[in-house]
């Protein structure tokens, strides 16, 4: 598990980030919210309760605390074990009963959960503030991997006494002397290029990592920031007073400008022999007439003649300087395509099996969600076949027959039935004729209503499953059974019937219609919603995600390499490119290759090493 716990001072910012987020949120991006000390069971409205809560403070000016805990894809953890562990850590720190929300969210692969927290006591309007909250939250969160069996990861600020922290950098390539003369840079340069200089002494460079400014040797690195505090990119762009993007810019215009000033105008170059005379040539030195060769009118020849002749509109004419020569890109384009094209390759792999994952997880909620309904459906159903049975001497019968007329004509039309004329569902008891009975039949038009409802949202759901492509589209075949009253059934209407009720329901309470009371046998069979729970359960693989994890690497790294690669391309190699790649319909299509081609997207993109 992994924890971060930041601060905010917008409650009804951070809600609403939590409930859609950034962008167009994803449909299974809320899972479920809990809310803790007296908060409301809305996100919205807890946040405003927040929001008036601490204002009773009046002194505090960051209110409240945003904690992200994550767990690894491979743990099977639900609603129960997630809120344990929340405990754990409240525990952990001291904090009395604060009111927060926790909100699980689904549209990730691995499952996680945020919680809004509000620093300020209801009780006595004090605001926590816990001592070392990332070594108390660590630690307890170790206890709590083994207590319950999860994948333990060992934290920088806190670990059991036989785990060990992986750093993610290795500092061994970095000397201790290096260390010292790379923070004495940090610290007392006053411009980019005083700091290049005295980074090259020690054989060191420069270069913009994801927004960070790093140190690299070779293929070594390390953030600047972990060896002198105050040496962020933001930091050191305001200490400087120029951004490191317009300083490499600057760099590139200065190593470009000998090749520029080289570079004569094509009038004023000298001519290679002067005794040569320029112009036309003349008749008695023309070139000799070549094989093959017809003669012009002006006494020239054409150039790479065959027999065929030369004639107006013929195709043995002069080569044309277009074609494939010309669309040739330069070595160094060549290569940068070469790394597009595996990029784009690698960046496709990877977005498939994220997709596969999340299908996988979208698949393991719908399935969640069906079972729950399933059983509130046949709760529903045997309901409704509880109150017949106090009205009909076949209450099996009664209810099929409700049923059918609901899936068939609707749920009004078989209200309307059944208060209208309900000797056609069956035989009374002494009980259905009395006015206690009018009551009970009343009574199980509303849970007949309730039962509806809930097959109306699983046939809502199948067609959503469809229209995402998790089941295949129902492809019923044509019956031949009866309907109450013995005459035959239409099409549409058995086809009604086993889309309301499912297939095998429908084929069940059919039979039950048809059969005689006494020799009649009745049989359980799945809902609706549990024949589409079964259908989800049947088994997926799941992709490998340590798979996606080394394709996210691989894709990191080669656009680091890409983006060197790029700087160095001057403007008509970078016309060649966009060239080439407009006509790879792979790279034209690809969304990283178009991030890395838009220019000023981030101040990652102008980083080179130097």
């Amino acid at each position: 598990m992994i924890a971060h716990l930041s601060t905010t001072t917008s409650f009804e910012r951070t809600a609403r980030y939590l409930a859609v987020g950034n962008s167009t949120p994803a449909p299974d991006r809320v899972l479920w919210v809990e809310p803790y000390g007296g908060a409301s069971p809305d996100l919205m409205t807890a946040a405003s309760e927040m929001e008036d809560l601490s204002r009773y403070n009046g002194t505090v000016k960051v209110p409240g605390y945003h904690l992200i805990l994550s767990f690894d894809p491979e743990d099977a953890v639900g609603k129960q074990e997630m809120l344990y562990v929340r405990d754990q850590i409240h525990d952990a720190l001291g904090f009395p009963d604060l009111m927060s929300t926790v909100v699980a969210h689904g549209d990730a692969y691995y499952p996680h959960w945020h919680e809004l927290i509000c620093r300020v006591d209801y009780w006595t309007g004090r605001a926590v503030d816990p001592s070392f909250p990332y070594h108390t939250i660590e630690r307890r969160l170790r206890e709590v991997e083994r207590e319950l069996g999860l994948r333990e990861t060992p934290g920088r600020h806190g670990r059991l006494p036989d785990q060990t922290f992986q750093r993610k950098f290795d500092w061994t390539w970095l000397s201790t002397e290096d260390k010292q003369c790379v923070r004495a840079a940090l610290r007392d340069a006053t411009s980019w290029r005083d700091l290049e200089g005295r980074l090259a002494k020690r054989n060191l460079g420069l270069r913009i990592d994801r927004s960070n400014l790093t140190i690299v040797r070779g293929p070594n690195q390390i953030r600047a920031g972990t060896l002198h505090r105050g040496s962020s990119l933001r930091k050191m762009e305001e200490r400087m007073g120029q951004t490191f993007a317009d300083y490499a810019r600057s760099q590139r215009r200065e190593a470009a400008e000998p090749l520029r000033t080289s570079r004569r105008d094509p009038a004023e170059r000298p001519v290679a022999d002067p005794g040569r005379a320029s112009g036309p040539i003349p008749p008695h030195r023309s070139p000799p007439q070549r094989k093959g060769a017809a003669p012009r009118t002006d006494g020239t020849f054409h150039r790479g003649v065959g027999e065929r002749g030369v004639g107006e509109g013929g195709a043995g004419g002069t080569k044309e300087p277009v074609g494939n020569r010309s669309r040739a890109a330069p070595p160094g384009v060549r290569t940068v395509l070469d790394s597009l094209r595996k990029l784009a390759r690698i960046d496709a792999e990877r977005r498939t099996a994220v997709q596969a994952v999340e299908n996988v997880r979208r698949r393991q909620l719908w399935q969640t969600h069906l079972h729950d309904l399933a059983a509130r459906t046949v709760d529903a159903r045997k309901t409704l076949e509880t109150l017949f049975a106090r009205v009909y001497r076949d209450p099996k019968r009664a209810s099929a027959r409700y049923q059918i007329l609901s899936a068939a004509y609707g749920q009004a039309t078989a209200a309307q039935k059944l208060q209208t004329q309900p000797g056609w569902f069956g035989a009374p008891t002494p009980l259905g004729r009395s006015a206690e009975g009018e009551l009970i039949l009343q009574e199980a038009v509303a849970r007949g209503a309730d039962y509806a409802d809930l097959l109306r949202s699983t046939q809502e759901i199948r067609s959503r499953l469809v229209a995402d492509g998790l089941i295949e589209r129902p492809n019923h075949e044509r019956r031949s059974v009866a309907v109450p009253g013995g005459e035959a059934p239409e099409a549409d209407t058995v086809q009604r019937i086993a889309d309301r009720l499912g297939d095998e329901r429908a084929k069940e309470v059919l039979q039950a219609d048809r059969e005689d009371a006494r020799g009649s046998v009745y049989w359980e069979s799945p809902e609706l919603p549990t024949a589409l729970a079964r259908t989800l359960s049947h088994p997926v693989s799941m992709p490998d995600r340590e798979r996606i994890s080394r394709l996210r690497r691989s894709a990191q790294n080669l656009t680091v390499t890409i983006r060197r690669r790029i700087e160095s391309l001057d403007t008509a190699q970078m016309t060649h490119l966009r060239a080439a790649i407009q006509r790879d319909p792979r790279l034209r299509e690809s969304t990283q290759v178009a991030r890395l081609l838009q220019p000023g997207r981030s101040r990652a993109r102008s980083g080179i090493t130097r």
